[in-house]
């Protein structure tokens, strides 16, 4: 994360902002122009957080929409006349959501299901290979497990690495 010292008057000149937003109606059309000017100003904390947790597994452009959304979440609920700095609120709150979606959808999943389904596949690769005479094809091995080819490939994959 960078440093906030290295840019003090970036974010801080944003802070005037959160009181004014505070103030506005909801109908004023200045509010949304506040609202767009802070959330552009903030945009590259969200980003950096974004590019921190992108694998590929996990593609940067999703959790940038994560974490795009939940910085525009926490526009929304910071409260200027609490006194508390907003990166301080907003960064742990984008972080924990960035780092849920990359833990939910990261690969593999080592779930009981994954790890039989490669015992599985891994036995029947030993079987087909001694009745063959070679190694199995991915289709030979779903068709001898009666399971898709997609997930004999699954089951193929080594789970450290996910799929190639």
């Amino acid at each position: 994360m960078p440093d906030r010292s290295d840019f003090p008057d970036v974010y801080d000149r944003l802070l005037p902002l959160f009181g004014e937003l505070a103030r506005l109606p909801l109908d004023d059309p200045e509010r949304a122009r506040c609202r767009e000017r802070l959330y552009t100003g903030h945009l590259p904390v969200a980003e950096y957080i974004a590019e921190q947790y992108a694998t590929r597994d996990v593609a940067a452009e999703k959790l940038l929409q994560i974490a795009s959304e939940e910085l525009d979440r926490a526009i929304d609920r910071f409260d200027p006349a609490g006194g508390g700095d907003f990166l301080a609120f907003a960064v742990p709150a984008i972080t924990a959501k960035v780092r849920r979606y990359s833990r939910d959808n990261a690969w593999p999943k080592r779930t009981p299901r994954s790890q039989e389904l490669r015992a599985a596949v891994t036995a029947a690769a030993r079987e087909l290979e001694q009745d063959l005479g070679r190694p199995a094809t991915t289709a030979e091995l779903a068709e001898h497990l009666d399971i898709t080819e997609a997930e004999a490939a699954l089951g193929m994959t080594d789970p450290q690495e996910g799929p190639a």
